[in-house]
């Protein structure tokens, strides 16, 4: 009788892979980093209590008008690391939907694309223009799930307008894909189509890498720079907000849109030496439409439409952002994010944890999706081997993808 024996791959923590003596130089780094948060957090936590008071925390609703709802969630992902070839580079992308009726999964469906470009110019340009892209494709879908799916809500995985960050600086750059001539096109069609799933008023945006920091341009407003806490709007509430709460800008600033004005404040404030926190705010207001301008060629008028919220169903997870027309209801929607919607070990709503993790690229497909490329072409008698092996080389032959 053979007995068959698995071989077991060994897993060797990263830090042995470095030489001994950069070991102990990052030893040191952790040391201090540890002395440096340590401070930190004592300092901070006196500041936080004396805050907690200031903000005001509301219950979700028990009604379930929800339990009948047709609840989609749509999400996109992009190659997480390019494919970098001598001839070109390249880059995957791919988004779904999954729609959710009671508690089951009864449609689903999913759509790919992929982007080549030259190996030329800045990579970065590649790699905005491949996340406009897979936004382009989760806007369609989004609008697919409102016209023809008959559904109640869509879950967005992130912001309405979050792929607007750094638009400004690609904007006048080629693009020459997908009949685009510029990639000022390509932004203007995911601008518009944003546009249309906003003004649907059925869709609401789950925002993870939260960057709004309202609650620290109020502290500046009212105490000045130096009171202020210096870490974004989730950070803060993940120590203040009890379990089963939300909370609203507009229990703290004088209108719920504003929180966009105030997360410049700080930095107003610090940049030009403001003393009269009026002025700074004038400024902030003028900042934030500059940038929207020069972002999406538009005024900023649809997006102050956008109101935001944060949401806690379990005490053990960071409270987490969501953001909706103003005229939807937040009051139904923190009814449906009760704990039996959300998943106890993110925090987040259970719609948006599956379309995740179903859509989401391994950090190598780009690579695999290059060699199928290449597998293909091979066996094609017109081309000659050679050509096939430095167009597909890898751009550093010293370390792989």
């Amino acid at each position: 009788m053979r007995v068959r024996v698995e071989k077991t791959r060994l897993e060797y923590p990263e830090w042995s892979r470095i030489p001994v003596t950069l070991q102990h130089r990052f030893f040191e780094l952790a040391r201090k980093e540890a002395e440096r948060v340590r401070v930190r957090l004592l300092h901070d936590g006196e500041r936080l209590r004396q805050l907690q008071s200031k903000l005001r925390f509301q219950y979700g609703k028990t009604t379930r008008t929800w339990l009948n709802w047709r609840v989609a969630a749509v999400d996109g992902s992009d190659s997480p690391v390019l494919s970098e070839r001598v001839g070109a580079r390249y880059g995957t992308y791919a988004a779904g939907y999954m729609i959710f009726h009671q508690g089951r999964i009864i449609d689903e469906d999913y759509q790919a694309g992929s982007l080549s470009r030259d190996q030329l110019g800045n990579p970065e340009v590649t790699v905005k223009a491949l996340r406009l892209l897979t936004t382009r494709l989760e806007r369609k879908i989004a609008l697919k799930c409102l016209e023809e799916k008959d559904v109640d809500l869509i879950l967005l995985d992130g912001s309405f307008f979050g792929f607007r960050a750094g638009c400004n600086i690609i904007r006048r750059k080629r693009l020459e894909i997908d009949g685009y001539r510029k990639i000022s096109d390509l932004i203007d069609e995911v601008r518009d189509l944003t546009l249309q799933v906003l003004e649907s008023r059925r869709a609401v945006g789950v925002v993870k890498r939260v960057r709004t920091s309202a609650i620290d341009g109020w502290i500046a407003y009212r105490e000045g720079v130096a009171r202020c806490l210096h870490r974004n709007d989730r950070a803060i509430l993940t120590y203040l907000m009890p379990e089963g709460r939300w909370f609203d800008y507009g229990s703290l600033l004088e209108k719920p849109e504003e929180y966009q004005y105030y997360t410049l404040l700080k930095g107003v404030m610090s940049r030009y030496g403001y003393t009269d926190p009026e002025s700074a705010l004038k400024e902030a207001r003028r900042e934030f439409a500059q940038g929207v301008k020069a972002n999406l060629n538009m005024n900023p008028d649809p997006l102050l439409k956008i109101h935001r919220y944060f949401h806690r169903p379990y005490a053990a997870a960071p409270p987490f952002c969501f953001e909706m027309h103003r005229d939807m209801s937040v009051e139904e929607l923190a009814s449906y994010f009760a704990k039996e919607n959300c998943n106890p070990a993110t925090g987040f709503p259970y719609p948006i944890d599956l379309i995740d993790e179903n859509v989401t690229l391994p950090s190598m497909f780009a690579k695999e999706f290059v060699e199928e490329v290449e597998a293909i072409l091979l066996s094609d008698p017109s081309l000659d081997k050679t050509d096939l092996f430095n167009w597909f080389t890898g751009i550093n032959p010293q370390k792989e993808e």
